[in-house]
């Protein structure tokens, strides 16, 4: 009986010490380990820039017609950042019951070190503003971008000089992208505009199309 109390006993004494050795142990035991980094971050000009074309140059003047007018110097604050962010802008008129086609309205100039891989894309703007705003009702615009470089395309938006997959806008069409164009360092290449405009248009608009230019480095 001594014996077995003695038993009970180290049993206790036994689960205590286990217990207490428990308590000392973290309920959530973590191994941090941490790597130090520093980023220094500054700004130069943009090597991937857009200037007016041909047909923005000549007819740029409102009261004249045709009228096209590219300006790359209009910014817009990005209410995420506060900071001013370029949204170059492009207006253009057509002309009721007419088709005009503007094929040199800008140029997309690569002044990097490396090629560049250019796609248009219609998207919403950094401030969330839709792509394709107004009705589109009696209007339609599509927009090109050409293969062939520093204006060698032809005025034959169908043909090999241009990229196959424009972006249409119109009442009912969703607005997409354009297919992948790579543009050499030194090199530019032009965008091409076609404006529809329904017989009873005349004084519509203005419709908007918000659109993006990637420019990925290859």
């Amino acid at each position: 009986m001594t014996e077995r109390r003695n038993l009970r006993a180290s049993g206790r004494v036994a689960v205590l010490i286990l217990a207490l050795l428990m308590s000392a142990i973290p309920a959530l035991a973590a191994v941090i380990t941490q790597n130090f980094l520093r980023a220094d971050v500054s700004s130069d000009a943009a090597c991937f820039t857009k200037v007016a074309g041909a047909d923005a140059l000549a007819f740029n003047n409102p009261s004249l017609d045709p009228y096209i007018e590219f300006d790359n110097t209009v910014a817009v604050v990005d209410t995420g950042s506060g900071l001013s962010l370029l949204q170059e802008r492009l207006t253009v008129e057509g002309y009721a019951g007419e088709r005009i086609t503007y094929t040199d309205y800008v140029h997309y100039e690569n002044n990097c070190d490396t090629p560049l891989a250019v796609q248009l894309v219609a998207e919403p703007d950094f401030n969330g503003a839709a792509a394709k705003a107004g009705s589109w009702a009696d209007l339609q615009a599509t927009i090109y971008l050409s293969v062939a470089a520093n204006g060698a395309a032809s005025s034959n938006l169908s043909g090999p000089d241009w990229d196959g997959s424009p972006i249409v806008v119109n009442a009912t069409a969703v607005p997409g992208s354009t297919g992948t164009v790579t543009i050499l360092p030194g090199d530019y290449v032009q965008g091409a505009i076609v404006i529809d405009a329904d017989v009873a248009s005349a004084g519509s608009g203005p419709y908007t199309l918000r659109y993006t230019a990637r420019a990925a480095h290859s």
